[in-house]
């Protein structure tokens, strides 16, 4: 009766969770949920495990998706709140990062990660409008009663082409033979209240009796030994060896109708469980002699300093005297723990004797550097192929995106014009090139952009080599780059950064601060000084240009009630801007124009709702940037993370 009603404590953390998404206002990306769930049907083994369930309910909402119903060891990371994705939903860490295209690769990753603990699981196709039937089924050892442990049965759905996990179902508990359980509360995708694990009971009250043997003295702070009408488990009742007495590591006694007996160490037992029948449990006498001598054991510690290689890393060495539970290697980046279990006949050197459990992490690998290279041409070629490279990124890992190259000449004082998506080719000068729209997993900090440079220079007259008709000397400071046409009549003066001009003398006469000279001939001599730029106003303004250009935007998004896109957006502190661009696509990497979809009238919006053309069906990306306007120059922050929607 017992097992029956723990089945259908299940069956009520289903119906308290697997309900249609808007009584929670769950945004997920399946827009589909069952709904009159039942559960019966139940099966046993004759140990009185739980064997299977068989869960009835209706299917509404979108019919082009697998639901996976899966018991398993691991509590998923965050997503304790709908304003956090955590691990769950396709916007969430293994929908992004990990991107499963089946079941069988989530367990390929579990069996070289343990990142999941997997037990069991079943398959749910849904049709709308169609009654489904569907049984989960358990071996007697995927719910062991006799061993303390907490076990989570999760939603994982594939949708598209991701399979991710998507709610909490239930949490569930084993403590002493006693089976807890507490339903997903509704307030997040992985959220339960711990404080409401409640012990499954029984219509059917039972009788317990406990018989000591030889050698053995009930400690006065535990359970009674004769417990009557009990519909729940049973206060444990716990035995000393008296002097002269002890429990050798083979000690057992048979269980009885749910009631068991655990050997704690040479000198104590408990005996403990839920009865499923009245039970009469009669202990084996203890071992007459002195206990034998404990062993110690060193209680384990977390490595340090691990950070992701790609393969995989030990968290927590194995040693005498204990067996490690949880994860004890993995692989990506995070937080993981594993549980340190003595072997009989041992203790801790602490002279505790309770489990041990230790916190490890993997830390993240340093950012991954891309840089654009270095291109040169000639005034009327083509564009050169912008390219870039790579560092940083491990061996048979990519880089995730579509790059997207901008162009910014360098002007004369030193400062850079607008952003182009095309060099100008028909003139001379030197453009500033950045890259952008390349990504990299969450097992890296991130990707550092690295500007490089495109010179477009005069060409030379055939015959190979500068054949100038004029040859003037030109002699020019450290803070000067110059560029002499092909005919050696005109030259063109720039400042290079951090520096201003100060004289351009031809053939000694001061000609002030001119950024070109022409008519220039064979004798002339040109002579060109710079000072660096000094002041507290320049001091300021490249602070605060690289203070801009370095602010970070995390991007939210979510659907609203009328189908609209609501998107929000946390900017780091420090630095202000003037106003958000916003640009949108249809295609994640790709497709964003070089024109803003949207533009804020100043930079105090945080919130901004797209309610124009916006189709049903379609998946809509989009990215911000702040735009902060200094000395009549715009100046970027960093690109914000992509957020998407599909509209319904």
């Amino acid at each position: 009766m017992k097992k029956k009603l723990f089945t259908i404590a299940i069956a009520l953390c289903m119906v308290f969770t697997m309900i249609p998404r808007g009584v929670f206002q769950i945004e997920t990306a399946w827009a589909a949920g069952p709904s009159n769930l039942t559960v019966d049907n139940a099966t046993y083994y004759a140990n009185g495990a739980l064997k299977s369930i068989e869960a009835s309910f209706g299917w509404g909402g979108a019919t082009d998706v697998e639901v996976q119903l899966v018991l398993m060891e691991k509590k998923l990371n965050g997503g304790e709140s709908y304003s956090d994705y955590g691990d769950f939903t396709d916007c969430g860490h293994y929908g992004r990062n990990f991107k499963f295209k089946s079941y069988e690769d989530i367990k390929a990753h579990d069996e070289a990660t343990g990142a999941f603990g997997l037990i069991k699981s079943s398959t749910l196709q849904p049709y709308q409008g169609v009654r489904l039937i569907e049984v989960l089924n358990l071996d007697d050892t995927d719910i062991p009663l006799n061993e303390n442990k907490y076990y989570y049965v999760y939603i994982w759905t594939l949708w598209g082409s991701l399979y991710y996990p998507d709610h909490l179902v239930c949490a569930i508990s084993v403590q002493d033979g006693i089976v807890k359980y507490a339903p997903a509360d509704g307030k997040g995708y992985n959220a339960y209240d711990e404080n409401k694990l409640d012990a499954v009971t029984s219509e059917t009250a039972y009788n317990v009796t406990v018989n000591p043997g030889k050698g053995m003295t009930r400690d006065e702070n535990s359970g009674s030994e004769s417990q009557p009408n009990l519909n729940k488990g049973m206060t444990p009742v716990v035995y000393t060896a008296n002097p002269g007495y002890h429990f050798p590591e083979a000690y057992t006694v048979e269980n009885v109708n749910g009631i068991m007996v655990r050997r704690d160490n040479a000198t104590q037992i408990t005996v403990y469980g839920t009865p499923s029948a009245n039970a009469t449990i009669n202990l084996n006498a203890a071992t007459e002699g002195n206990p034998p001598a404990e062993n110690t054991a060193v209680k384990p510690t977390a490595k340090t300093e691990l950070k992701y290689t790609g393969k995989p890393q030990t968290g927590v060495a194995a040693g005498t005297g204990y067996t490690l539970e949880g994860t004890v290697k993995a692989t990506n980046a995070g937080d993981y723990t594993a549980t340190a279990k003595l072997n009989a006949g041992y203790k801790w050197s602490d002279e505790t004797t309770g489990d041990v459990e230790v916190n490890w992490s993997i830390a993240r690998a340093d950012e991954v550097k891309v840089t654009v290279d270095n291109k040169t041409a000639y005034v009327g070629d083509e564009t050169p192929n912008p390219t870039y490279s790579v560092s940083g990124l491990l061996e048979n890992e990519i880089i995730d995106g579509t790059a997207v190259y901008k162009y910014q000449l360098k002007n004369a004082d030193g400062t850079y014009g607008e952003e182009l998506n095309a060099p100008d080719m028909s003139k001379a000068g030197t453009y500033k090139v950045t890259v952008s729209g390349l990504e990299v997993s969450d097992n890296y900090e991130g990707v550092d952009f690295i500007e490089g440079t495109l010179t477009i220079s005069e060409k030379p007259v055939s015959g190979g080599g500068h054949s100038y008709t004029q040859r003037p000397t030109i002699i020019a400071d450290e803070g000067a780059d110059t560029l002499l046409t092909f005919n050696g009549t005109k030259l063109t003066i720039t400042a290079k950064d951090g520096y201003e001009l100060s004289d351009v003398l031809l053939n000694g006469v001061s000609q002030g601060t001119v950024i070109e000279l022409t008519g220039l001939k064979t004798g002339d001599k040109v002579e060109i000084t710079t000072a660096k730029k000094e002041g507290p106003a320049a001091d300021k303004n490249a602070k605060l240009i690289k203070g801009v250009e370095n602010t970070t935007i995390v991007l939210k998004s979510k659907l609203t009630k009328n189908g609209d896109v609501l998107l929000t957006w946390t900017k780091s502190k420090g630095y202000k801007v003037d106003y958000f661009e916003f640009y949108r696509s249809v295609k994640r990497y790709s497709g964003y124009g070089t024109k803003a979809f949207f533009t804020t009238a100043d930079g105090s919006w945080s919130k901004y709702l797209n309610t124009k053309e916006l189709k049903a069906g379609k998946t809509y990306y989009y990215k911000v940037r702040g735009v902060r306007v200094i000395d009549g120059q715009k100046y970027y922050t960093q690109w914000s993370n992509k957020a998407w929607r599909t509209i319904k």
